[in-house]
Order: C-alpha cells, then sequence, then structure tokens
C-alpha cells in the first residue's frame, strides 16, 4: 500500500484485464478495486498515525497521496474528522 497503487498496476502486475479484475472484486469483495485501495489506505494512515512515528505529510506521501491537503481532505470525508484531530483524540 505504500506509494502510488493504481488498478492498472494491479492488472499489469498480474496480467489480467481492468474488466476481470473489476468483475473478481465485485463478486468476492463487493467493491470496486479502486474503492478498495482507497479504503485500505486510509486504514492504513490510521494505524500510521497512531504508531505516531510518522508526521502526516510523511505519512501522505509514504502512502502515495499528491499531497498533504488531498490526503487530508479524502481522510475527512471518510472518517468526518481532520487527520491532525484524529492524532489528538488518540493521545488525549
Amino acid at each position: 500500500l505504500y506509494g502510488p497503487l493504481t488498478v492498472e498496476d494491479i492488472c499489469q502486475e498480474f496480467s489480467i484485464s481492468r474488466t476481470y479484475l473489476q468483475r473478481l472484486f465485485n463478486e468476492n469483495l463487493y467493491t470496486t478495486p479502486k474503492k478498495y485501495i482507497n479504503e485500505a489506505k486510509l486504514s492504513k494512515s490510521k494505524i500510521l498515525i497512531k504508531n505516531g512515528n510518522h508526521s502526516l505529510s510523511e505519512i501522505a506521501d509514504k502512502l502515495g497521496y499528491s499531497s498533504i491537503h488531498y490526503f487530508s481532505r479524502i481522510f475527512t470525508s471518510r472518517f468526518e474528522v481532520t487527520p491532525s484531530e484524529y492524532s489528538k483524540k488518540i493521545y488525549e
């Protein structure tokens, strides 16, 4: 999950078509590959925030987000709290 990971990367790695990958995800995980990747990255970001070993900028970079602002927007949209607020709540 570290770095930018795309659906195309997965298709290329396993030598399968995008259509086939989407069918596999839909039939087995009831989601799209892109949504699964995004959810996995957000879950990983929560773990990294809890560990406290990295700044939010480092976490965003490590997980392949284009900027801390984009990461913060996606995180907030999913969890209804900013990464900074989430971090503060953990250590209260």
